[in-house]
């Protein structure tokens, strides 16, 4: 868990985000705070921000089950003649995560680092074996909208809401090789009055990897 405090330089803010498919360029949901942000030269400007962070992970044998919470508070000045008290914006955004082996293995995880460490398959292919398979899903949200945020003219400017579900299959040659599929859908995107509302892609990725 982490708490962080920041101000902006300039009062500029943004908080953006593509699709799980990053070769998307666009961003569908974007919260962008200054005299080129929301409301444009009537819009609000970011004071200051108060985050706070808490990620967990547990592993039970083949199945593992992780999930990380991120909480925003952003306090606003006025900017250039918005009419009214300007409020805090709060943002939120948080994922959960299943996977598990169907040939046995565990999810090697290192504290020390904080991050998961390579797996070893119980068999290795080319050597009698089929390596290891794994299943997974995640879920996650991003929530950019907030009923405070107006343009100066009194129009609503949300950054957006965006939910989205996963699905890969994981194959480890050895401890050194794996090939990786996913499958990702946008569930939702609701950002009144922008681009992309209403959007609700979807893709499949591969890919293969090497590594020591």
């Amino acid at each position: 868990a982490g708490v962080w405090y920041m101000v902006p330089q300039d009062s500029t803010l943004r908080v953006r985000q593509r699709p799980y498919f990053h070769v998307v360029d666009d961003r569908f949901v974007d919260a962008n705070f200054g005299s080129n942000g929301i409301g444009g030269n009537q819009g609000f400007e970011a004071e200051d921000v108060l985050a706070f962070n808490a990620e967990a992970l547990a592993i039970f044998g083949s199945f593992s089950l992780g999930g990380e919470y991120t909480w925003w508070a952003v306090g606003t000045d006025n900017n250039h003649g918005f009419t009214g008290p300007t409020p805090d914006i709060n943002y939120d955004t948080y994922y959960v995560e299943a996977s598990y082996f169907l040939t046995g293995e565990s999810m090697n995880f290192a504290p020390k680092k904080g991050v998961y460490d390579k797996v070893t398959p119980n068999t290795i292919v080319g050597k009698g074996g089929y390596g290891a398979w794994q299943v997974a899903a995640r879920y996650d949200v991003i929530d950019l909208n907030d009923p405070d945020i107006f343009q100066g003219t009194g129009t609503r400017a949300l950054g957006g809401e965006m939910r989205a579900l996963g699905a890969g299959l994981n194959w480890y040659v050895n401890a050194n090789m794996r090939f990786m599929a996913d499958f990702y859908k946008i569930l939702e995107t609701d950002r009144p009055g922008g681009n992309f509302d209403g959007s609700e892609p979807y893709g499949v990725t591969v890919r293969g990897q090497v590594f020591w």
